[in-house]
């Protein structure tokens, strides 16, 4: 390994693990009320002592039971203990004779799988494990991001770029977050990053490098889809790297037509051998998205609001807090075409209006754009989850980027150099980001603001670049 590398990946490495310690250390106090944290927990714990007995959804009675009794009892264990060695197991005595607990129909499974391989490493149940698990799989794909810049000859954003990304509390506080699996959605992103960076940025390419990458990259989106299915949306920037990494290596059209599809095959393959049964309700999210910047016809990104809106319309709502509605799919579905095929101008101004707001990141630094009162509160709870992506630094030192100046940074790195007739390859890193990262704000809804902030992680290699073209462009020093 080049000692450059190496030196990069390890301060990337130790300033990822200092912010992780600060954001997510490890207090389970705190998670009390994080149904999935729970969840994942239960179900990993009744797999790993699976003695083949019956099977009950954690949505049953006797799952439901069990999650409370593994909380109170995990609490009890832990207490006094430090809150940073995830490795650490406990005895858990009282439930390995418990029923295997199967997920739900509509979460995604894969954090619950990949913590049950934790504990199998690890020989017993770590119940911090879940917390570090996006951190952890975060090290090697900055080690690889690093790797590629390096091959490509970016000495300078070699360093930025891990550092940036590793002294970013928004994607330390979303790799790690209770609530949901949302940090593999942004995983998924570092990845496109390195592969993008070796398909268009590495001044000797090769099929081989570039089909070993394109394998590497499905085998690690197929992992986040199955922790978050959202991932799912940036499938078209892996596509338009793979593209333009084969425009580059393979001269000739009939070449291109032959070893293009078996290359989009090897992308492809780990995520349709790895797609599980469970997936999330759709036509309802699509319906909410509709409110994002309207509110006209009823859309709203709430679910009391869509209760409601059932009920105007003689529908039964599911009973209390639950915000399942799988059962009226049909529903909203029917909704959303007549919408949407009835005013097409009015559906073409909110995908306007998505592209520019997470383009621009507004509502980070301004009320442009904001969304209707109604769904204004919601949407407020979503971005409170994870520090703003504009914030960068080391544990509570943090400064405010602002998010212009980041754009700013990203435009001056994708910039034609000086006498050179084409776009800078950089440009084709920075378009297969944001290719990527906008497919779910602007096709699906801005309104889950952190997965909408992905953005800004294209806009913090754009900085890494921009830095590496600055110190390029520094006329040298005769001695």
């Amino acid at each position: 390994m080049k000692p450059a590398v190496l030196v990069a990946a390890l301060l990337a490495t130790g300033l990822l693990t200092v912010n992780q310690l600060h954001w997510r250390g490890g207090d389970l106090r705190r998670l009390h009320a994080s149904r999935r944290y729970w969840e994942d927990l239960t179900i990993a714990t009744t797999g790993f002592y699976d003695a083949g007995g019956p099977r009950f959804s954690i949505q049953s009675l006797d799952g439901n039971q069990l999650r409370h009794a593994l909380r109170r009892y995990v609490l009890r264990t832990t207490s006094g203990m430090p809150a940073w060695p995830f490795w650490r197991t406990i005895p858990v005595k009282p439930f390995r004779r418990a029923p295997r607990i199967e997920p739900r129909d509509t979460d995604d499974t894969g954090r619950s799988l990949l913590l049950g391989i934790g504990f199998r490493l690890l020989g017993g149940v770590a119940p911090r494990l879940q917390l570090w698990l996006g951190p952890l799989l975060a090290i090697p794909l900055l080690l690889w991001l690093t790797w590629e810049l390096a091959d490509a000859g970016r000495r300078v954003a070699m360093f930025a770029a891990p550092l940036l990304y590793a002294g970013s509390p928004y994607l330390v506080a979303c790799a790690s977050l209770p609530y949901s699996a949302l940090g593999f959605y942004l995983l998924a992103i570092l990845a496109l990053e390195a592969f993008a960076v070796h398909a268009l940025l590495n001044p000797s390419p090769s099929v081989a490098g570039l089909a070993l990458r394109t394998a590497v990259a499905g085998c690690v989106l197929a992992a986040c889809i199955r922790c978050r299915s959202s991932a799912l949306f940036l499938l078209p920037g892996y596509l338009l790297a793979l593209a333009g990494g084969l425009g580059r290596r393979v001269p000739g059209t009939t070449a291109r037509l032959l070893i293009g599809p078996a290359l989009a095959g090897l992308l492809l393959a780990p995520v349709l051998a790895t797609r599980a049964k469970q997936h999330h309700e759709v036509w309802l999210g699509l319906w909410e998205g509709l409110g994002d910047f309207d509110h006209s016809k009823g859309h709203a990104w709430n679910d009391a609001l869509a209760k409601q809106f059932l009920r105007d319309h003689g529908v039964e709502a599911p009973p209390g807090d639950a915000i399942w509605f799988r059962d009226n799919e049909a529903f909203f579905r029917r909704q959303v075409l007549s919408d949407v095929g009835g005013d097409p101008l009015w559906y073409l101004a909110i995908l306007f209006k998505r592209a520019v707001a997470a383009l621009t990141q507004a509502r980070l630094w301004t009320p442009y754009l904001t969304a209707p009162a109604a769904s204004e509160e919601v949407i407020r709870t979503y971005y409170s989850m994870a520090p703003d992506a504009e914030r960068l630094g080391v544990g509570r030192w943090l400064l405010r980027v602002p998010m212009p100046l980041l754009i700013a940074a990203s435009v001056a790195a994708a910039w034609r150099p000086r006498g050179r007739p084409r776009f800078a390859p950089e440009a084709g890193v920075l378009l297969c980001g944001l290719t990527a990262t906008l497919s779910l704000p602007v096709a699906f809804t801005t309104a889950s603001g952190l997965e909408t902030q992905g953005v800004a992680l294209v806009y913090l290699l754009g900085l890494a670049l921009a830095a590496e073209r600055c110190f390029a462009s520094r006329p040298s020093v005769s001695r």
